[in-house]
């Protein structure tokens, strides 16, 4: 007698493809950083011990214990950054894109896929995106719940926002499509909520980039897979026309032509686009886009003078 399937478990099961979520090699990347995890999370507890004023007496008679176990965490460390590094270096969507966005290096990204898993695993983006905890639902955005469990993965979603600040840190020395996002979204919390601390915008800020970013890499994962990529929910469900491309996310200098490109797709779709603040701000990170690849030369290195 054949079981019934409940629509539940149904949609649960097309969530997420399990045979391709932990597939070689992203069950490297899950291992290696676990073992990083655990080599920084013992590091800390020993700077603890030793910072502990109560164990002082205890400190002399562990002394070379400590200084072996200092030793083996730190090597352990060294030697999880590297392999994590060289697993992501030969991964497609990181030769393809990754690699080319300001500000994000191999390991911060290697570091949330060990955590995620193959982004390619989840036909639908709202999956990724509530795993690592920047689902929009109801219009609010998720937060735990006391005596409930956590409805997403809490060190995913910090290890995506270092990903979204080392990028918003590079914006000053490379003008970026995510740093570009970011300030255009300072600006429309400032119009839209004034009552809203500068900290509640910059956060708010915060999330609407890193749900920008991860849409892009999980874009990049399922077409560098083979894989169909669905159309964001708003295009699909709510008659809005414009997408920002991931190409628009390179490097604006090093792969200017790509940028360039991206921009030329998203220009014809800014008429199509019914809802007027989404098509204001379109306009506005298209035009600063455009500023910064035509308007603006790669600074270069001053020569070195002989001597």
């Amino acid at each position: 007698m054949t079981a019934t399937v409940t629509l539940q478990e149904l949609l649960q099961e097309q969530r997420v493809d399990r045979e391709l979520l932990w597939e070689v090699p992203y069950d490297g990347l899950h291992l290696w950083t676990r073992l990083w995890r655990f080599a920084v999370t013992q590091q800390q507890s020993l700077r603890r011990f030793d910072q502990s004023p109560s164990l002082a007496v205890l400190r002399p008679k562990m002394d070379k214990t400590l200084n072996t176990l200092r030793l083996a965490l730190e090597a352990l460390r060294l030697e999880a950054e590297g392999r994590i590094e060289a697993i992501v270096a030969e991964l497609p969507e990181w030769k393809e894109w990754a690699r080319h966005v300001p500000g994000v290096g191999a390991l911060s990204l290697g570091k949330l896929l060990g955590l995620v898993g193959n982004p390619a695993a989840r036909p639908l983006f709202s999956s990724l995106a509530r795993h690592c905890g920047v689902a929009v639902v109801d219009g609010k955005v998720e937060k735990p719940s006391k005596g409930q469990k956590r409805p997403y993965n809490a060190i995913a979603k910090s290890q995506l926002y270092l990903i979204v600040s080392n990028v918003l840190k590079a914006y000053p020395r490379t003008p970026n499509l995510y740093g570009e996002f970011y300030y255009l979204s300072r600006k429309k919390f400032e119009r839209k909520h004034p009552e809203w601390t500068d900290m509640h915008r910059h956060l708010a800020s915060v999330l609407r980039t890193a749900r920008l970013f991860l849409s892009h890499l999980w874009e990049v994962c399922r077409k560098t897979q083979g894989l169909p990529v669905r159309g964001p929910y708003p295009i699909e469900y709510d008659e809005h026309a414009i997408k920002i491309p991931a190409e628009m996310a390179l490097h604006p200098f090093k792969r200017r032509d790509e940028v360039v490109a991206a921009i030329e797709k998203v220009i014809p779709l800014l008429d199509k686009e019914p809802d007027k603040e989404v098509r204001d701000e379109a306009t506005e990170l298209v035009r600063k886009m455009t500023e910064t690849v035509v308007g603006r030369k790669p600074q270069q290195k001053p020569k070195r003078k002989c001597a």
